[in-house]
């Protein structure tokens, strides 16, 4: 697992894919999420979209072809198509 590191913006119109680097806590709670299943709970600001992205990435293949599937909780429409953005932009997923 080679994850890319952690943007400072979270979701927004932060930084560009290649511009991205984990923090060593996200790196940690993404191998906690690859190896069980996983509720990532941390303050505003913190990356957890960016953990979500880095697990998208590692699991492109098996999200593509079948059977893994993501599901992504967001608490306002606004915030919808903000994470969609985002997901879009660095997973390539639409």
């Amino acid at each position: 697992m080679a994850p890319a590191a952690s943007s400072k913006s979270g979701a927004g119109s932060g930084p560009s894919q290649s511009e991205l680097h984990a923090r060593p806590y996200q790196v940690e709670l993404l191998r906690r999420a690859m190896e069980e299943n996983a509720i990532v709970f941390l303050g505003t600001g913190a990356g957890k979209t960016f953990i979500a992205v880095m697990m998208i990435r590692e699991l492109g293949h098996q999200i593509r072809d079948g059977p893994k599937r993501t599901i992504f909780l967001v608490n306002s429409v606004a915030l919808v198509a903000q994470q969609a953005q985002f997901l879009a932009r660095h997973t390539g997923f639409q």
